[in-house]
Formats: C-alpha cells, structure tokens, sequence
C-alpha cells in the first residue's frame, strides 16, 4: 500500500513537472514590456525627453484627401496639433494638462469629459517615458501568435488606469523579432461619439537613437488614413503660449 502510494505521488509530480505534451510557458508580460522599451529606445535618449515637434503629411488616397500636420507636445501632457487641408481650412486642437479645445471654422469648442480624458491618455501614451504599470491598471497576453502583414506578433491587451475614467481597451501586436509595436486598436472619443480605430505601422526611422513610426495606416469608419513623418525635433523650446487657445 505504501509503495502504491509513493509511485502515485511520483506520478503525479512527474506530470505536473516535465509531463508530456505540457504547454511551454508564456513570456512574462513585464518581460515584453520591459523589451518594447528598450527596442523603441535602446540608448534611454527620451528619459529626458521634455518636449517634441513633429511635422507630417496626412493622406485619404480614396477620398483624395491631403493635409499638412504640426504637433507640439510638452509631456506629460501638454499638446496643441495644427492641421491645413488642401481646401485651405485649418483646425486646431490644444491640450493644455487641465483642458483642451478644438478650434474649427473659427469657432472655438471646449473639449470636456471623456474626449478631454481621451486626449490627455493620448499624449501620455505617446510619450515614451511613461510608465506603462501606471498608464493601465491591467496589461494581459491576449494571444501568443498573431500575424500583421506576415509579422509574427504577441497580442497585448490593456486596460487604461482609472484615472482616465475612459472605457476602452488598447490592443498592441508587438512583432516578436524586433520588439517593436506594429498595430495597435483601441476606440476614439469625438463629437461624433466613440469610434473603433486601427492604427498599422508601416514604417520605423532611428531618429536619435529612438525608432520612430514614421509611415502609419489608420482604419477609422471605413476610410484609410495615411500619415508620413516629415520632420521630427526632440527638446525643441516650446513658446509658452503654445497651449492657450
């Protein structure tokens, strides 16, 4: 009876140990995060990252569609973003850490609430010192193999932290060789309410030792929208009036 009993426990121990067809163990999610991060910016250039202008052209090749782009950020959560369309409008939007308005047609709108918490979430995820354990309250391994334009990718979802008060997931396909994100979907908050968007990387730089998304596709209601880097500038001075509306 006690040597039944010694070999069903060392049958038991051997399965949960090295039994067969056991699945392999998932990377840690800490570990991938720690490794975006260092893949984004190797050489810790933006841990003293305090302000960025960056200029792009904006493209909706089936609506014939162009505009001129200029984005200024003073992080943590500081941004004004200037667009020109090819029928000469020109819209302004401006987050100033407190609040944020959109100015369009001459007319002045305070962004309030969500869209508010929205774009402030926005500035501080593009911000590469953030901290990603305080910027989501839950970061999981959705799925281990996922594909994006034949890239082998991890499947990240994350729950932004309460703070924002915004009810959203963020999902990053992060490609397993390089590190680096390459598609990300999560909802955007607008007048028009809230919109389902994916955003695909079509292209990184090294700027600085930083590699950058310098070609992005975004999938919103159908349409494509394709956004080219023109002109990067890390630590540039900010006029101070930047984020008065």
């Amino acid at each position: 009876m006690v040597k039944k009993t010694l070999i069903l426990i060392f049958c038991i121990f051997y399965v949960n140990c090295f039994g067969a067809g056991q699945p392999k163990e998932s990377p840690a999610v800490s570990d991938i995060m720690h490794r975006i991060k260092v893949a984004a910016d190797p050489e810790g250039f933006t841990e003293n990252l305090k302000s960025k202008i960056q200029k792009g052209k904006v493209v909706m090749p089936d609506q014939k569609f162009t505009a001129e782009s200029k984005l200024i950020f003073s992080f943590p959560d500081k941004c004004r973003v200037e667009t020109e369309f090819n029928s000469g409008q020109k819209n302004v939007q401006i987050v100033n850490g407190e609040k944020a308005w959109e100015i369009k047609d001459g007319k002045t709108r305070e962004l309030k609430g969500q869209e508010l918490n929205y774009l402030i979430f926005n500035i501080r995820l593009d911000s590469f010192m953030s901290d990603w354990k305080k910027l989501f309250r839950k970061v999981s391994l959705e799925k281990e193999e996922a594909k994006v334009n034949n890239k082998s990718c991890y499947v990240l979802k994350c729950i932004p932290a309460d703070k924002y008060d915004i009810s959203t997931d963020v999902v990053f396909y992060i490609d397993k060789q390089s590190y680096l994100v390459v598609k990300t979907i999560m909802s955007a908050y607008s007048k028009a309410g809230v919109l389902r968007e994916t955003v695909t990387v079509g292209k990184y730089r090294k700027k600085f030792g930083v590699m950058v998304p310098v070609v992005t596709e975004t999938n919103i209601l159908g349409a494509r929208i394709i956004y080219k880097i023109t002109d990067i500038r890390f630590n540039p001075p900010i006029d101070k009036y930047s984020f008065n509306p």
